[in-house]
């Protein structure tokens, strides 16, 4: 036979743990546990066995062989339940659950409570901390203060095209829808890359903004390797170069660029990003990584003609008036590239 705690009881229970804690229960469920635990051991009660949310304990009896009370906890409810082998619960045991539950509630209610101002204190020093990292991530990559990420001038491509046209279309016309799709990428990675630099401002803690900004940084770094295999590219065509010009275009059509569905994507998800921000980060992540690699591969950079050909970007982007040095592009990426590998070694070690 089982006695119970009337609903009436459970529910009036149930409202007295209610808004006390408005952190995550599971961070303080190990704790509570070991309160009940103590408190069900000063009723003389010997401990059995914890699982699931639920704590045995047995009391043996002058009149019994001995009872089972199991305490079941989640979040804002406690009930108890005593079995005595299949006899009648005496009196007394359900006095014994009442004086448990009647020592139990108002010390777990000042706990909660305790627990409630230090999660504050905790919350208020996080969005501190935040607010202090957001600025300081906003100096860096913001130079100008003019509120939108630091980036290389991305027009710069769509200057070459617009000057280079005639012979581009010379060569083969098709080449001109192809470098379409490139400025149209370019466009929509910067947007993104800007959606995602604001965001940093909705961080809700340190950890969600590391990941942020490690995104972030990521994503600078692609568009600007993007960027510069894109004049490479352009470059290489008026210049004759073919093998890098097709050995460019063939890593492009593998990373789908010549399509841009990924980064339409990626703009319609940040314009609603709500909580499914992790997932959407570890997609781009994943991306940006895919991307990263397929341009580490190609080889053209280690030929000996890349000097010449750099020589060649650099003459072609004065003659458009650009802001880009491509030396200062270069550093830029390799300086990247040896931070992302000292960060990977750390992890190693």
């Amino acid at each position: 036979m089982e006695e119970h705690f009337s609903p009436k009881k459970q529910s009036s229970l149930s409202e007295t743990f209610k808004n006390k804690y408005g952190g995550d229960y599971s961070e303080i469920e190990e704790e509570l546990k070991d309160v009940y635990i103590n408190f069900g051991k000063d009723l003389g009660w010997e401990f059995l066995n914890s699982y699931n949310n639920t704590i045995e304990f047995q009391r043996v009896t002058w009149m019994t062989l001995g009872e089972t009370i199991t305490v079941k906890y989640s979040e804002k409810h406690i009930s108890i339940k005593s079995v005595a082998n299949g006899n009648p619960i005496v009196p007394v045991n359900e006095e014994n659950c009442e004086k448990f539950m009647s020592v139990i509630v108002p010390w777990v209610e000042e706990y909660l409570k305790r627990k409630e101002s230090e999660r504050l204190l905790e919350e208020s020093n996080e969005k501190l901390i935040v607010s202090s990292k957001v600025k300081n991530i906003i100096n860096e990559l913001d130079l100008d203060g003019n509120g939108e990420v630091d980036l290389v001038d991305g027009d710069s491509f769509n200057k070459l095209l617009n000057k280079h046209q005639k012979t581009i279309s010379d060569i083969n016309i098709s080449y001109i829808q192809k470098f379409v799709k490139i400025s149209i990428y370019l466009k929509t990675k910067r947007k993104n890359t800007q959606q995602i630099f604001e965001s940093i401002h909705d961080s809700k803690n340190t950890r969600e903004l590391d990941e942020l900004v490690n995104l972030l940084k990521n994503q600078i770094h692609t568009y600007e390797l993007m960027v510069f295999h894109s004049l490479s590219m352009i470059t290489s065509l008026i210049e004759s170069d073919l093998i890098t010009f097709y050995e460019i275009y063939e890593s492009f059509d593998q990373l789908g660029v010549f399509n841009s569905n990924w980064e339409n994507e990626v703009a319609n998800k940040l314009y609603d990003i709500g909580d499914g921000i992790k997932d959407l980060m570890y997609s781009i992540n994943r991306m940006e990584n895919n991307i990263i690699n397929s341009l580490d591969n190609l080889t053209y950079s280690t030929n000996e003609s890349y000097g010449v050909l750099n020589k060649s970007i650099t003459t072609q982007l004065k003659s458009i008036d650009s802001s880009i040095n491509i030396n200062n592009l270069l550093t830029g990426i390799q300086t990247y590239q040896m931070y992302k590998v000292n960060q990977n070694t750390k992890r190693i070690e």
